[in-house]
C-alpha cells in the first residue's frame, strides 16, 4: 500500500463521514452539517486526506477559530476529524493526515493549534501538549443564592436583536478579565446560540461605562429532564460578568430555580468566582476533558497574546521542533509593557543560561497551565536559571486556561 496525502476531494465528503462514522459513532443525522463544515475546511485548504490510490482511507481537518491569550485572541487551528478506516489503522496513517494538517496550518501562518486528543501520545510526538481542561462542575440548586430585592444588576431574556451586543460584550469581558483559552464567537454564533431550543439567555445590564451596550454580563441555561424521576436540573453553558452586582444577578436567575431544580451542571473556569458566591461550598467536578496546545508560528503567538503590564523579562530560549524547523533554535522571548516578542539573538546574547524546551514545553510555557518547576519535573524544561523560572511564571502564568467549546 502507498498513501499519498493531499487536500481532500470533495468528491470525496461520503467517504470521509463513512471513516468520521467508523471511528466515532456519528448520528446520520448529523451528516449534513458535519460535511458543509468539511467543506469549509477543504476550501481553506485544511482538511487532508490519505489516499491509496484513489482510495480515502484517513483524514483530519482544521477548524479555524480565534482564541483568547492573555486577553487577546489569536488565529487557531482546531484540529478535529482525525479518522483512519479500520482496514488501515496500525500504518501511521493517522499520524501522517495530522502531521499534513499542521504543516497546512504552519504554511497559512496560524499561531497556534488546539485539539482534544483521543490519544495523547499521537499528538504529543508532534509537539502538542496538555494545556487546560474544559471542565463541568455539579453543585446543589439550594446552594445558588436566591433574588432579593435591590442586591444585583437588572436582568431581562435576550431576543434574536441582541447578537450583535452580546458578541461584543463576551469580547470586551474576555479581554478585561485576562482570560486565555476560550475561544472567540462573533455575531453569526450568537445568532445560532439565541436561535436553539429550549437555550435560554440573559443578559444583565448595569451602570458599567466598560461594558458595551450596557451588556454587564450573560447568561445561557437550559432544563435537562431526568428521565429516571420525571424531575430536571439546570445545564448551564456560560456564565460571565464584568461587575460583582451582575455575577450574582446571573447566578440568582439560576438559583430562582432551586425550588424544582435539584442539581445544576455548569462548565466554569479554573477561576470562577462562583465557589466565593455559594452558601454552602457544594461544587465537585463532574466531567473534565485535558485538551492540548502547540505552538505552529511561535514568533506570531507570542507577539500576539497579552501580558501582564507590570512584567518585564528578556530570557534566551532554546527550542527543540522537530516537526517545524522554524520554531526550532536559539531565541530570544522579551516582554514589556504588556506586549512580547520572540527574536534570534543578536550579536550579543542574552547573559544567562538558555532555557531549553521542548515545542511542547513551549506550548506548555506559553499557556501557563503548570509552572516551569512542573516542566522541569515532567523533563519539557531543563537549564535556564531560577530567575527566569520566575519571570516566566509571572508573565505566563496569571490567567489559568479553559475551554467552554468543544470542537
Amino acid at each position: 500500500m502507498t498513501v499519498r496525502v493531499r487536500v481532500l476531494d470533495p468528491a470525496d465528503l461520503d467517504a470521509a463521514f463513512a471513516i468520521n462514522q467508523a471511528a466515532f459513532d456519528s448520528a446520520a443525522s448529523d451528516q449534513d452539517r458535519w460535511q458543509q463544515g468539511l467543506t469549509g475546511s477543504i476550501e481553506q485548504g485544511l482538511a487532508l486526506g490519505g489516499y491509496d490510490g484513489g482510495e480515502l482511507l484517513a483524514m483530519a481537518r482544521a477548524r479555524s477559530f480565534r482564541q483568547w491569550w492573555g486577553g487577546q485572541d489569536l488565529a487557531m487551528g482546531g484540529i478535529a476529524s482525525v479518522a483512519v478506516a479500520p482496514q488501515a489503522r496500525g500504518r501511521g496513517l493517522g499520524r501522517a493526515v495530522v502531521a499534513a494538517t499542521l504543516q497546512a496550518l504552519a504554511d497559512q501562518r496560524t499561531p497556534v493549534s488546539a485539539l482534544y486528543p483521543a490519544t495523547a501520545p499521537l499528538y504529543r510526538s508532534l509537539g502538542w501538549e496538555v494545556a487546560g481542561a474544559q471542565t463541568r462542575y455539579r453543585l446543589s440548586a439550594a446552594a445558588l443564592p436566591r433574588p432579593r430585592r435591590g442586591t444585583a444588576a437588572p436582568v431581562r431574556l435576550a431576543g434574536p436583536a441582541d447578537a450583535p451586543a452580546l458578541a461584543t460584550a463576551a469580547a470586551a469581558l474576555a479581554a478585561r478579565t485576562w482570560r486565555s483559552g476560550p475561544l472567540r464567537h462573533g455575531t453569526e454564533v450568537w445568532d445560532q446560540r439565541l436561535a436553539e431550543p429550549g437555550t435560554l439567555v440573559y443578559i444583565a445590564s448595569g451602570a458599567d461605562p466598560a461594558a458595551p451596550a450596557a451588556v454587564a454580563g450573560y447568561l445561557r441555561h437550559r432544563r435537562r429532564r431526568r428521565p429516571a424521576d420525571g424531575g430536571f436540573d439546570i445545564d448551564v453553558s456560560e456564565v460571565a460578568a464584568g461587575t460583582p452586582a451582575a455575577a450574582r444577578a446571573l447566578w440568582e436567575v439560576v438559583g430562582s430555580a432551586a425550588s424544582v431544580a435539584t442539581d445544576v451542571l455548569s462548565w466554569l473556569a479554573v477561576d470562577d468566582p462562583l465557589p466565593l458566591l455559594l452558601a454552602e461550598p457544594t461544587l465537585r467536578v463532574a466531567e473534565s476533558h485535558p485538551w492540548m496546545l502547540r505552538l505552529v508560528d511561535a514568533v506570531g503567538a507570542c507577539a500576539g497574546r497579552g501580558y501582564p503590564p507590570g512584567v518585564e523579562l528578556d530570557v534566551a530560549l532554546e527550542v527543540v521542533d522537530e516537526q517545524l524547523p522554524g520554531n526550532a533554535g536559539a531565541w530570544s522571548l522579551h516582554v514589556r509593557a504588556g506586549q512580547g516578542s520572540l527574536e534570534r539573538p543578536g550579536r550579543q546574547p542574552l547573559a544567562a543560561p538558555a532555557l531549553q524546551l521542548t515545542v511542547g514545553g513551549l506550548a506548555a510555557v506559553f499557556a501557563g497551565f503548570r509552572p516551569l518547576s512542573s516542566l522541569r519535573l515532567a523533563g519539557l524544561a531543563t537549564g535556564g536559571d531560577p530567575g527566569s523560572d520566575a519571570a516566566l511564571d509571572a508573565a505566563f502564568g496569571g490567567c489559568p486556561p479553559y475551554l467552554l467549546d468543544y470542537f
